[in-house]
């Protein structure tokens, strides 16, 4: 894959199978977790989709979905993505999903992995209080609307870096494990 395949693909396996195996785990469950969010999650997925991520973050063991039970579309999404990106057994999540769904799961792809190509040299200097809080805001409140404040602040710690603040003020989406929110939190 070439960069400029990277940035128009529309299908996240394809970007999935052509990342290097350690650079799947945390990141890309975080990203089923906001894919299956858009869905809605459903009745009881709230709950599941929290502990997925708790899990993505290794707070918590890996969910599993009531036996006997339905449960609800994202959920059980996301339960075979877990499992898929675990066993990496070659089932897709996003196969089953029409165009528009891949294409957008594709987006969350490149929120939180970034651009491979040019990956981005984050200074520790702009960890300042400033940004670490808004950082964290941002990743435990969902709270993408804040990342042109984040920009702000990254700026202001002396921040120059043009793909970090495009990034932020950039339409996104911006989820958890966005990469420059994992950088700011030192999760990169």
């Amino acid at each position: 894959m070439t960069e400029a395949e990277w940035l128009a693909c529309a299908d996240p396996w394809e970007m999935v199978a052509w990342m290097p195996r350690k650079a799947r785990g945390r990141k890309f469950r975080l990203a089923a977790c906001a894919w299956a969010r858009s869905f809605g999650p459903g009745p009881d997925g709230e709950e599941w989709l929290t502990t997925a991520e708790r899990y993505a973050d290794g707070e918590a063991g890996p969910p599993t979905w009531p036996s006997g039970t339905d449960g609800d579309f994202a959920g059980t999404l996301v339960a075979r993505w877990v499992r898929y990106m675990d066993a990496f057994d070659g089932w897709t999540v996003f196969g089953q999903a029409g165009p528009d769904a891949r294409a957008a799961a594709a987006r969350l792809i490149r929120d939180v992995a970034g651009n491979p190509f040019r990956p981005a040299a984050f200074d520790p200097r702009w960890r300042t209080a400033d940004t670490v809080g808004l950082a964290r805001g941002v990743y435990e409140d969902r709270a993408s609307e804040r990342m042109p404040i984040l920009a702000d602040a990254l700026m202001d710690a002396g921040c120059e870096d043009e793909q970090i603040i495009g990034h932020c003020r950039g339409e996104g989406p911006h989820v958890r494990g966005c990469w420059v929110v994992d950088f700011v939190l030192g999760k990169e």
